[in-house]
């Protein structure tokens, strides 16, 4: 970010003196070539025959960059991420007979990027900018502005069902009945953002009845059409009751709410902080099958 560079000369002495300064061929020498590391790790614990439990991490340090990469392509910030999923039946907590099944996930995950240097003032490293402040309120308060933060979980309840069929399938049987529900949440916020979320709730429901009417075959035993040059017609069917029998419904229901910083506030304390208008996004969907 640097576009202009001074140099001053400074006389010492208490005479006048007439003096001629070059200045040539002012270059840069070198890069800042400290390194970083880079690590990741994942782990999947099977839990019997009633699920799995999935950790993983992931850092990369100031400095950090693939062999392929030039010095200025490198991190210029701290990565942490880091996220945790279960994935469950709980049908097996209930009897066999009841034949349930019904499939539980839930995950959570975050990400963090910590910037090198504050980014309300750029020449300060983010380390010195935090040693700089004695209140750890306003350590926080420079943490909070300089980190780039990012968390989600959600849940998710899918095709909940009892297996249960009558031996002449009926219109009642709790195998027709299908239902499933989920949630999911994003939080996040950065210098330029106060906070940004998104919260979206699904829900569902199906019915479907399959019948095994006997087809009518009027035409079946007419002797004269018999011959096989007459089977379409009489092989010619219909049933006088429906196959099947379904219906579903789906709401879902999103909220996206974004506030953004006053940075010209920010930058000028001593001016009075005015907060902007939030950005506000609804939806609520019902549709019908």
């Amino acid at each position: 970010s640097v576009e202009v560079i001074m140099i001053g000369i400074r006389n010492n002495s208490k005479e006048v003196r007439s003096t001629e300064v070059w200045v040539n061929e002012l270059r840069l020498v070198g890069f800042n070539e400290d390194g970083g590391v880079a690590a990741m790790a994942n782990m999947v614990v099977g839990l019997s025959d009633l699920g799995t439990l999935s950790v993983g991490g992931h850092i990369e340090t100031n400095g950090y960059g693939s062999l392929e990469q030039n010095v200025l392509d490198r991190r210029k910030d701290d990565l942490y991420q880091y996220n945790v999923g279960v994935n469950l039946e709980l049908g097996k907590f209930f009897p066999e007979k009841a034949q349930a099944q019904i499939p539980l996930y839930y995950a959570f995950s975050q990400q963090i990027n910590s910037p090198k240097y504050n980014p309300i003032d750029e020449d300060i490293e983010l380390k010195a900018a935090l040693a700089s402040v004695d209140s750890k309120q306003e350590r926080d308060s420079i943490r909070n502005l300089a980190r780039d933060v990012e968390t989600s979980h959600s849940i998710n309840v899918s095709n909940v069902k009892f297996n249960i069929v009558s031996e002449n399938p009926m219109p009642y049987d709790p195998a027709n009945f299908t239902v499933g529900y989920s949630y999911s949440q994003t939080k996040a916020h950065e210098t330029t953002i106060d906070h940004e979320w998104t919260k979206e709730h699904k829900g569902a429901f199906a019915y479907n009845y399959v019948l095994t009417p006997k087809p009518v075959e009027p035409l079946k035993k007419v002797k004269a059409l018999r011959s096989n040059k007459f089977a379409l017609i009489r092989d010619f069917n219909f049933y006088y009751l429906p196959t099947q029998i379904s219906f579903s419904t789906n709401i879902d229901r999103y909220y996206y709410e974004l506030q953004n910083r006053n940075m010209y506030s920010l930058l000028y304390p001593d001016l009075e902080m005015i907060e902007l208008p939030k950005n506000v996004s609804k939806r609520f969907d019902w549709d019908r099958n």
